[in-house]
């Protein structure tokens, strides 16, 4: 009997069978029919995977099964932001749950319940976020609920209410600044939906998220000197005076420069090769050393290890390298007499000194690893050679400001 009963119109205007093995291709074309709000197609090769596809476009493989005589369907990920060798080994493991009288959606209603709050994100993390998300996604992550929940890893899940959250954003903006808290609020929130909590503490109305203008701060010449002049004071942590500096010459992102690896510096081609994994515009990046980042690189690279900056503190980490050093940063921008500076402006300094310099936007955007859409072309078209000598010439910059005559603020 041909299988015909359920069909989508594709935007060739080829129909699709309800069932049929799923190719890249294939979904990529596949649309909903008009006048329906969303249909469901299988998969030959893998029985009870499917794709759910909306008008709107969202497509998202689902399993579908019964399990104790009631209907299963449950969300596996979004096409394509996971394969369909994904879905498919993902829809067999929950076959064999299945065949095995489990029901997959137990764990999930067992979160609702007293595991806590850090038990939910190790699942969010291994579930979730490292099959959707990029490696980078997955440091940020865990950097930011280290940071933010700290103070609640304990904390049985059910028992955390609307008005905590509320309290805890209010909270993290005075301690952390208002995007930080917007952003911690966020990952609560994806947690919980991850979940199936409802109604989610963290869900939308719960809190007012503040608004977010984009900075443009950058230390100016007197500041660059009294921030070096803090960094060489004889009490500030070596790892953390050298994260510092080579944040501030190189321009990469926080998040990279602390989980910055051995094996990806090549110190004698003066290069810092970020991989995709850990690219924000998940592409690899390779960033020119300048010759202070090369010395300092020398000088610690006898102290082994797999990371760069490990962990600076004497308190046992959760992470192998280096997290933000936020509170040693706020004693140096006091020492310094520095008022309103983040971590991240360290890269937006770099940027605004090749800018003073005479570097074009392209050049600068090359250096940054920027993803805009509108420039990606011509930073691929960019030799190595061009943004080196634009972060040379910012780094002279930054190093005749921050060696001259005192300046006393």
């Amino acid at each position: 009997m041909p299988e015909a009963s359920l069909r989508l119109v594709t935007d060739s205007q080829k129909r699709l069978p309800r069932r049929f093995a799923f190719t890249v291709d294939s979904l990529s074309r596949a649309a909903c029919k008009p006048g329906k709000s969303r249909m469901i197609v299988y998969d030959r090769k893998t029985p009870r995977l499917g794709l759910r596809i909306t008008a709107a476009g969202a497509k998202t493989f689902v399993y579908y099964g019964w399990v104790n005589n009631r209907p299963l369907l449950m969300k596996l990920g979004s096409f394509p932001d996971i394969s369909i060798d994904q879905a498919r080994r993902l829809a067999i493991g929950k076959n064999a749950e299945v065949a095995d009288g489990v029901d997959p959606m137990e764990e999930r209603r067992t979160i609702r319940g007293s595991i806590t709050l850090q038990a939910l994100f190790d699942q969010f993390d291994q579930d979730h976020t490292a099959l959707r998300g990029s490696e980078q996604t997955r440091i940020k992550n865990k950097s930011r609920f280290n940071t933010c929940f700290g103070d609640w890893t304990s904390r049985p899940v059910a028992t955390i209410r609307p008005s905590q959250v509320k309290q805890k954003h209010i909270e993290l903006a005075n301690k952390r600044g208002k995007v930080t808290a917007n952003r911690a609020i966020q990952l609560l929130r994806a947690m919980f939906n991850f979940a199936r909590i409802e109604p989610n503490p963290a869900g939308k109305g719960v809190v007012e998220y503040f608004p977010e203008v984009e900075r443009e701060r950058f230390l100016q010449p007197a500041e660059l000197q009294r921030l070096f002049q803090a960094l060489e004071s004889p009490d500030v942590n070596p790892t953390i005076r050298d994260y510092v500096k080579v944040s501030l010459f190189t321009g990469a992102r926080r998040a990279n420069v602390q989980a910055m690896r051995w094996d990806e510096v090549d110190l004698d081609a003066k290069v810092w090769t970020i991989p995709a994994a850990k690219s924000k515009n998940g592409k690899p990046m390779k960033i020119p050393l300048v010759q202070a980042v090369i010395d300092l690189l020398t000088a610690r690279k006898d102290n082994g290890g797999e990371y760069v900056f490990p962990p600076a503190g004497t308190r046992p980490s959760k992470t192998p390298h280096l997290v933000e050093p936020r509170a040693t940063w706020i004693k140096l921008l006091d020492r310094a007499k520095i008022a309103d500076v983040h971590l991240h402006d360290l890269r937006r300094t770099m940027a605004s000194y090749q800018a003073a310099c005479g570097s074009s936007l392209q050049v600068i955007g090359a250096s940054l690893g920027h993803a805009d859409p509108a420039t990606t072309m011509i930073y691929s078209r960019l030799n190595l050679d061009t943004v080196r000598a634009s972060v040379n010439a910012a780094a002279d910059a930054m190093a005749r400001a921050a060696t001259a005559a005192p300046v006393h603020p």
